[in-house]
């Protein structure tokens, strides 16, 4: 098995794993300083990026959450942490958005939907995302 053949899993286990990886007590302080610190570029600038996790900052340059996500012929996982609100929500579909005029619903829902669902504040949108 290869690294880029994904991970089968359930919307509920992702949130799971996400809450352990920020809250929880399985993983060494150390490790989860790797999740949670963003990585600097060589020339010095941010990168958004952790180990394995994007950073979200509001407009304050807070973390507002952290992401994971990913896409492949068929299907879209997303993954999300709040860590003020000790929060964590997963949308997977089996559903090829990207290649239908359904993006706009999708990001609409994802990005805009599930955060005013669950109250989160501080809520900033991802590049590219209008």
């Amino acid at each position: 098995m290869g690294l880029d053949t994904g991970i089968l899993s359930t919307a509920t286990d992702l949130a799971f794993f996400a809450s352990e990886v920020f809250a929880g007590d399985f993983f060494a302080t150390e490790t989860v300083s790797l999740f949670t610190n963003e990585v600097y570029l060589n020339n010095g600038e941010g990168s958004n990026r952790s180990f394995g996790w994007e950073i979200f900052y509001d407009d304050n340059g807070s973390v507002s959450y952290f992401g994971h996500g990913g896409l492949t012929n068929g299907a879209v996982a997303e993954l999300r942490y709040y860590p003020e609100e000790k929060l964590a929500f997963a949308l997977i579909t089996n559903y090829n958005v990207w290649l239908t005029d359904k993006a706009p619903q999708y990001q609409e829902l994802y990005h805009r939907r599930f955060p005013e669902l669950f109250g989160v504040s501080g809520f900033t949108t991802p590049l590219g995302v209008e």
